[in-house]
């Protein structure tokens, strides 16, 4: 059944949002409130005095709108293994690196940059954007700002001429170059079902124009019970 649009704003960027998402699901959008998803992929890691593209698997736990885990593992050839975890659970920041103690990271600007790169994640699914505390403005012929009004956090959803989703972005620290840098999700043309949803084939991010890593899904779960221990990393996955 076609989904219920929740959010508010511009009539010409719901319309908008509501094609892409039946461009994305058809008649069968899911609704997603918590998400288990499997990627691989590869990142660009610095062996020596160079980047080079190494093996990477991602494990990632969402409850949206504010609630993240990211783990990680790249797999440079001939080196030992960089493991790293990255959680998000409302205002609280976590990190840990390579099996270390989980470190609390105070810092707004960091957490704010956090919050922004799940809040694209959740315009990459669509349907999270269409929920009550939305507001839409177009911003073009194909695109159109999602904000999210009880967090003040923003991404611009920029579409293809069938109304398939091109890409994602927001504004948001980059801690590798200590600046202000567009974050981006460039997304296939191809997509296919994973589970319970049709992704994108292919999931390519960048700052500003410069690639980082990129990524296919290999399972999902829908809607799963994820307690608050896996969130301030007490809990392994």
């Amino acid at each position: 059944m076609p989904v219920l649009l929740l959010c508010y704003g511009d009539p010409a960027a719901k319309d908008l949002l509501r094609k892409a998402i039946d461009a994305r699901y058809a008649i069968n959008p899911p609704v997603v409130d918590a998400l288990k998803i499997s990627f691989k992929g590869k990142t660009q890691v610095k062996v020596g005095p160079v980047k080079s593209w190494v093996p990477l698997d991602v494990t990632a736990h969402f409850k949206f709108p504010t609630q993240m885990r990211w783990d990680f593992v790249a797999k440079p050839m001939g080196l030992p293994v960089r493991r790293g975890i990255e959680s998000l659970s409302h205002d609280v920041y976590r990190s840990n690196r390579n099996n270390n103690t989980p470190e609390v990271i105070d810092d707004p600007i960091l957490i704010v940059s956090a919050r922004r790169r799940l809040w694209s994640i959740a315009a990459l699914l669509l349907t999270p954007i269409s929920d009550t505390h939305i507001k839409l403005t177009a911003m073009g012929a194909r695109s159109f700002e999602a904000l999210n009004t009880k967090l003040n956090d923003a991404v611009t959803v920029h579409l293809r001429d069938d109304h398939t989703l091109e890409r994602v972005e927001s504004r948001c620290y980059n801690p590798e170059t200590e600046t202000q840098q567009t974050f981006a999700l460039h997304i296939s043309e191809e997509q296919e079902p994973v589970g319970d949803f049709m992704l994108p084939k292919k999931i390519s991010v960048h700052w500003d124009d410069t690639p980082s890593f990129e990524m296919e899904a290999k399972d999902t779960v829908s809607n799963p019970t994820l307690s608050e221990a896996l969130f301030d990393l007490s809990e392994d996955i």
